[in-house]
């Protein structure tokens, strides 16, 4: 990328597009740019590449901002947690409990629909599935400006140690509960649980991301 002077044109690009592909996508229609201007050296033995830090993301944010105010985009796409805490504004936002979310930015105007980095799917290719799922989902929303309108019902998403508390009272005390564990493929027995969702009555449902 540093060489080439664009955005996900290694291999973790050339996922990224073939997942575009597989949800229906042309990569051709996406804008892609990074949190920063160029791929930060690792400086540990045997990383060659590291998160960028917070200087390193303040002094290329300028430019970033000038690429939205001129495209304007209807959805963001944040990919994994760096990219993620930049458009949520946040710290502690974390990409496994926001991934596949439609989120309204006020400050851009735009929906922020958060994926997991295709480097990290690279890493752990168990996740390309439910990556495509989200794709999919945002090629819908992209459809429209507005938020998707979210089907009647009480539906929460643990986030924190109080929602975590709260569901667990619920756990306690509800005589029956149904459960569905979403993992990141098909086959159950050996792939990696992303989120358990739990429901003990019509229309009301807690999902536990991992």
């Amino acid at each position: 990328e540093d060489e080439q002077g664009q955005p996900f044109v290694g291999p973790s690009g050339q996922l990224q597009k073939k997942l575009l592909i597989q949800a229906g996508i042309d990569p051709k229609t996406i804008y892609f740019t990074n949190i920063v201007r160029c791929i930060p050296k690792g400086t540990d033995a045997g990383k060659l590449v590291r998160p960028p830090e917070l200087e390193e993301i303040e002094k290329c944010a300028p430019f970033l901002e000038q690429e939205l105010a001129a495209i304007k985009p209807t959805i963001i796409v944040p990919a994994g947690n760096v990219a993620l805490k930049y458009f949520m504004g946040s710290k502690t936002a974390n990409i496994t409990a926001h991934r596949g979310l439609e989120i309204w930015s006020d400050k851009y105007n735009a929906k922020l629909m958060p994926i997991m980095h295709p480097a990290a799917i690279l890493r752990n290719p168990k996740f390309e599935g439910v990556t495509v799922q989200d794709l999919v989902r945002i090629k819908k929303s992209s459809e429209t400006k507005e938020l998707t309108k979210a089907p009647e019902g009480d539906y929460t998403v643990v986030t924190d140690r109080v929602k975590l508390e709260e569901l667990f009272n619920y756990l306690a005390t509800e005589p029956e509960i149904a459960i569905d564990i979403e993992t990141t493929g098909f086959d159950w027995v050996n792939d990696d649980i992303i989120s358990i969702g739990f429901s003990w009555k019509e229309r009301t449902g807690w999902c536990l991301p991992f």
